[in-house]
């Protein structure tokens, strides 16, 4: 894979929204959100890929916002583009898994794209190295333990093995839960 563009150069006015429409051995099709379907972007987008990923063929549509990349399963895996359109800017809002054919609220999409920002933003400020999923879950494994510490194994208002036990769930589900 040949290098990645700056990940610094990426802010906010850059990101690009997608969801993955279909995902087999070799090949990836993402559709872009309304708001990037536009020449410009879709133009962008695949000067990148085809600069950094060993890609087989690049097929875009305009009139459906579409990137279907066909990549050689031996130079190149699903987890590995992920990666790079992460870094890129391209967040993936939605995965096959959860097309469950339901529709999203107004205010839940405005709250998905605010999250992904600023993961986007503490992937960023960390050199891709520490993100929200990582955050949350110490979070509360923080608040468990300082509790523990303070009112002991007492059983009072919130207790220390909740929040112990929202930092291993939210890990699990936020980690493993994401995962192909």
């Amino acid at each position: 894979m040949a290098s990645i563009p700056n990940r610094e150069s990426i802010t906010k006015s850059n990101v690009v929204y997608a969801k993955i429409v279909s995902k087999t051995p070799g090949r990836l099709r993402l559709r872009l959100d309304k708001e990037f379907r536009n020449y410009q972007e879709i133009d962008r987008l695949s000067s990148m890929l085809k600069e950094c990923i060993d890609i087989n063929k690049l097929r875009t549509s305009i009139q459906t916002g579409s990137i279907t990349i066909f990549y050689s399963k031996d130079h190149n895996s699903f987890k590995e583009i992920d990666t790079f359109l992460s870094e890129v800017g391209v967040i993936l809002t939605e995965t096959i898994s959860d097309q469950l054919n339901r529709e999203k609220s107004v205010i839940s999409q405005q709250i998905i794209h605010t999250l992904s920002d600023w993961n986007q933003g503490v992937k960023t400020a960390t050199n891709n190295r520490v993100d929200l999923r990582l955050i949350i879950p110490i979070s509360f494994g923080m608040l468990a333990i300082r509790q523990l510490l303070i009112k002991g194994v007492m059983l009072e208002t919130i207790p220390w093995y909740v929040l112990a036990w929202y930092a291993f769930d939210s890990f699990i589900k936020l980690e493993y839960g994401l995962q192909d």
